[in-house]
């Protein structure tokens, strides 16, 4: 596993091709997850109802919102570190996208445990052994 190993893999950067636009294209990525969450328009013209607003409307969220809230400013900080070029940013401190890549993790966690679990989603993930199930 490379990221077990920090193994840098250039090559596997998005684009690749032109690597100067690879924070851009992270910070836009992200950008819509923040939209999605907070229930943001496109163009942040118009406020709507996201998934935080869902669980403001439930009882006892306030840990939860608040940590999803301080996961996402970490994960801004941590991009905000980021050189421009991932290129140049793997080849200097390849730590640092590893601090972005775990802040992100931890986002992932709250967003599809603690959050579908007071949202009463039940998710089931395949595991692949064949069976269907």
């Amino acid at each position: 596993d490379a990221r077990a190993n920090y193994i840098v893999k250039p090559s596997l950067i998005e684009s690749y091709y032109k690597p100067e636009i690879s924070k851009i294209l992270l910070m836009n990525a992200f950008e819509a997850i923040k939209r999605l969450y907070y229930g943001n328009s496109y163009n942040l013209n118009l406020e709507g109802i996201g998934y935080d607003d869902y669980l403001y409307e439930l009882n006892s969220t306030d840990n939860l919102i608040a940590a999803i809230d301080d996961q996402i400013n970490l994960i801004d900080e941590k991009i905000d570190l980021l050189d421009e070029n991932f290129i140049i940013q793997l080849e200097e401190d390849k730590y640092v996208m590893n601090d972005v890549f775990i802040a992100i993790q931890g986002l992932v966690t709250y967003f599809k445990s603690d959050m579908l679990q007071f949202i009463s989603i039940n998710t089931t993930y395949p595991d692949n052994d064949g069976d269907g199930g």
